[in-house]
Parts: C-alpha cells; structure tokens; sequence
C-alpha cells in the first residue's frame, strides 16, 4: 500500500489557494500511483484561525472548499484537516474522502494548546477506517498522545497534526514516535503543517516510521515537501539528523 505525505503551507482563510496545494498534491499522488494521500490538521482553513473558528460562516466556506476537494478524488483516498461545526460547537476533525464522495470526520478529542482551547471543543477522538484492506487508526493532533490502546484493530496509524517549532522539538518528537512505532509494532505516519502564521511557526518534519521503530520517511524542516512510502515494502530506514541547534533557535 503507497500512502502519500504532503506537507504543505496553509494560509489562513485562503480557501481558493489552500484547496489549490491541496487538489496539486493529490494529482501528484495519483501519478505516484497511492492509494491514500495524507494532509496536515486544519489544512483547508490553515492555522491557527483563532476567532475565524467560531464564524459559521468561516466553517461553510470550509465545508464548501472540501465538496470541491472532493470532485477530483476519483480513483484515490484522501484525509484532510479542517475545523467543522457539530452540535453549535467546532471540532477539529480529519475528513475522508473516497471516490469523490465524503464519507466520514474523525474528529480530535484532546486540547492542549492554549490558543484553541477558547475555540475548538472536544469530540469522539481516534476512529477507524479500511483502505485497500488496511484498518488505519486515524488520530487528529495531540489524540496521538493519549490514544495508545490500539490492540489488533489497527495495521497503520495516520496523526494529522500542525505541532509548531521550539527548540527541541524536532528530535524529541521524532523519538516519540519511534518509540511508539516500535512499541506498538505498528507503522506509524505523521502529516504538520509548515510555515508562519501570526506568531508561530510550523516547522513540517513529517515522517514515517515502520514497525521496528525505524525511519522510512523524512520529510524537509521549514519547507514544503511531499513524499509518497509503500508501507508494504522494504524501505531503506532513514538516519534521523540532528538538528542545527545553532540554526533552529
């Protein structure tokens, strides 16, 4: 099974470029011949939108841009990030999308960061769903940290994220997520955002880490990259760089 990584860089409210990054990626996907493309958290609103979370009409637009997304996923399985209204109260969910059609949100249940504790509530959390006979645990944002019983229900697990840069994070994160490959016996892939927005910055490093623990994916810090890993077979693990620490400050 080939699973696309776009790591990409979300402007926040610009739903006609947002969609443009993404509807390119998934062209990009089909042409690598993947069976799922994988986006970052919130991708289609870019983040973080603060205050634009609460709007209905923000939320809409959302709605309207990925019915869009959807038309030109004939042939492919999609998951993307968007913030969506349920029950008067917003959620940030993961949406999939199969033969141009959208058939379910997995929405994000742990909220940590300080900025959208004011405006995104919690939902269900880690949900499951089947590509090309794959049981995939789909996990949105910080969920990754506390959803750890995946027992026999899941071959992959897929986080869509947008976690921002500090000093550190890089390298610990990068061993959070070997650790848990390796613990779980499980694939595991991690989609972030990249770039600035207001004051913090995404810095991308996405990654794909097998059952051993071992890197077979590492997408660029602080740029956008895409990168598409056949789960199913024999990667070449990839050495983890150490950071710049003078650089990355």
């Amino acid at each position: 099974m080939k699973i696309a990584l776009a790591q990409q860089n979300y402007t926040i409210g610009d739903f006609k470029s947002n969609k443009e990054k993404i509807v390119r990626c998934i062209e990009q996907a089909k042409s690598e011949s993947a069976d799922l493309v994988v986006f970052s958290e919130q991708a289609i609103s870019g983040a973080p939108a603060y205050d634009l979370l609460n709007k209905v009409t923000f939320l809409e637009l959302c709605e309207e841009t990925l019915e869009e997304i959807a038309r030109c996923c004939e042939g492919i399985s999609v998951l993307v990030g968007m913030p969506a209204q349920c029950m008067n109260k917003t959620i940030s969910v993961a949406a999939l999308i199969e033969d141009r059609k959208i058939k379910r949100y997995v929405g994000k249940k742990t909220i940590e960061s300080r900025d959208e504790m004011c405006h995104i509530s919690s939902s269900k959390g880690c949900e499951y769903i089947k590509i090309r006979g794959k049981k995939i645990a789909v996990v949105v944002g910080e969920d990754i940290k506390t959803e750890q019983e995946y027992g026999e229900y899941a071959d992959l697990i897929v986080n869509l994220a947008h976690s921002p840069y500090s000093r550190g994070v890089v390298e610990k994160r990068y061993d959070f997520y070997r650790q848990m490959a390796f613990m779980t016996g499980k694939t595991i892939l991690y989609v972030n955002s990249v770039g600035g927005q207001t004051d913090i910055v995404y810095d991308g490093s996405s990654a794909a880490f097998n059952s051993r623990g071992e890197a077979i994916a590492l997408l660029k810090s602080f740029e956008e990259d895409f990168q598409t890993v056949d789960v199913d077979g024999n990667e070449t693990p990839k050495k983890i760089p150490e950071q710049n620490k003078t650089y990355n400050v």
